[in-house]
């Protein structure tokens, strides 16, 4: 079975971005005082996107597992974000 890599790298790249700059960003704007630098989202884009290259390339993508891995990405950020960001403004520590 041959792997479709542009579709791999393209599905990681869409994955990265919205883990990081949709659902990561906009929780530490929202909940984290001070707010992290650039430089700190541009290295976990990084992180994310050279393991969802791994990730999916151990999956098959033609069973609507891009869509699975998506949604598992989403929740895994949301997750780390209220951990960080929510929780130390719930319960006042840092």
């Amino acid at each position: 079975m041959e792997k479709n890599y542009v579709k791999i790298a393209t599905s990681s790249l869409l994955i990265s971005i919205v883990g990081v700059f949709v659902v990561d960003y906009f929780s530490h704007l929202l909940f984290s005082k001070p707010m992290e630098t650039m430089g700190y989202f541009l290295g976990k884009l990084i992180f994310y996107f050279l393991f969802s290259i791994v990730f999916l390339s151990l999956l098959d993508l033609k069973k609507n597992e891009f869509i699975k891995v998506a949604v598992a990405g989403v929740v895994v950020a949301s997750l780390w974000g209220m951990y960080y960001n929510i929780f130390p403004l719930l319960f006042d520590y840092y």
